[in-house]
Order: C-alpha cells, then structure tokens, then sequence
C-alpha cells in the first residue's frame, strides 16, 4: 500500500506556541546543550534557534492525531532527544520507554530526564539496547522513529507492538517498503518558511 501524501507549511513559532505556551523546552534545551557539552548528542554548530526548529518538527504529527492521553508512548533510536523530549513535555504520556544503544547517550539521556523530572508527569525509562533486543515490550498508544532507517523487519515488528488506535510517527517517507492493508498510512511533506528544504513525516495506524 502507498501512503496518502499532501504538503503543508512548518510554522515554528505558532506549534511551538500551541504545543508549548509554558515555554517548557527552553529548559530542555538547557540541558541538552548542558550534556552536548560532553557527549555528542546533536551538532555542536546547532544553534537554539535549530533547537526550536526541532522541536516544532517533532510536534508538527500531533496536528493530525486525536490528543487523547497516551497510556504508554516508545521512542526508538532516542539520540539527544528528538522527538522524545519534545512529545513528552507537551503531551499526556503516563508511560515512556526510550530506547537508545549508544551507552554514552542513554546516560546522557537519563540525566535529562533527572534535570526535567519535575515538569513531566510521565514515568520514563531508558532502555541501553537495541529496540530488537527488547523483550515483550508490549502495546503503546504512541511509537516515533526518527533518524533510524525503517526497513521492512523492523517495520514487522515495529506494527505489533502498536495499539488498536495507537500512532506510529515515522520522521521521513517509507521509501522502498510496501506497508500491509491493515495499515492506514499518509505522508506529510513540509517546508519550514522561505526554507527550499523539504522534509516529511509518516503517520500511520490501524485501520
């Protein structure tokens, strides 16, 4: 199946003041340049002003998702953050499982979510493996990809980890992969402003 496809224009400062009127991400931001200062997380020529072109980018999906709660949330490939840090601080998670190999990182990661535990209501765990190494992990309302190549196996296993009306949010197109008829799929490319650069993002979930 081919996902539907439409374009639409990234206004950074009106998601960030719809997702984020308390100005929450700023104090993400601190700290992850707090720890980019030692460990590589993003590059060290990202400006803030990137920071929040990010965070934008990670929250754009939510204009398409009904804004339910979500019981349990699984970010896979967690990195400095993105879309994690962006998803769990301006929306209703109760559960989160990061998923990050790199050891180096998921410690990093486990010292932001020390710094900003008091402004997410969310019960966060840092998981220092591979997502296919994860055993069981169960069913989540909500599961991001971003910066990990889906491919076809882990597609596979990706889809039955997904809940009966949950989301899976994959940061760029599925190019190449044939997704099954029990999936409901749309592509979204953006621009940001007088930006050339096109970028897109993936929604899919069941039918």
């Amino acid at each position: 199946m081919i996902p539907a496809f439409r374009e639409i224009t990234l206004d950074i400062a009106s998601v960030l003041e719809k997702y984020d009127p308390a100005g929450k991400l700023e104090l993400y931001f601190d700290a992850l340049l707090g720890e980019n200062s030692r460990v590589n997380l993003v590059s060290r020529e990202t400006s803030r002003d990137d920071l929040r072109r990010l965070a934008a980018e990670s929250l754009l999906p939510f204009d398409l998702i009904d804004s339910d709660p979500v019981s349990r949330y699984l970010d896979i490939g967690t990195g400095g953050g993105f879309p994690a840090f962006p998803i769990l601080l301006t929306q209703q998670i109760a559960e989160a499982i990061l998923v990050e190999r790199t050891t180096k990182k998921a410690a990093a990661v486990e010292r932001i979510v020390s710094a900003l535990r008091e402004l997410s209501g969310s019960n966060i765990r840092i998981k220092n493996r591979t997502f296919e190494e994860l055993k069981s992990p169960g069913l989540f309302d909500l599961v991001t990809l971003r910066l990990v190549r889906l491919t076809s196996p882990l597609l596979k296993k990706i889809l039955p980890c997904l809940a009966d009306r949950g989301s899976f949010i994959y940061y760029a197109s599925p190019e190449g992969l044939n997704l099954p008829g029990s999936i409901r799929a749309e592509t979204v490319r953006y621009r940001s402003g007088e930006s050339d650069v096109a970028k897109s993002f993936t929604l899919m979930r069941r039918k």
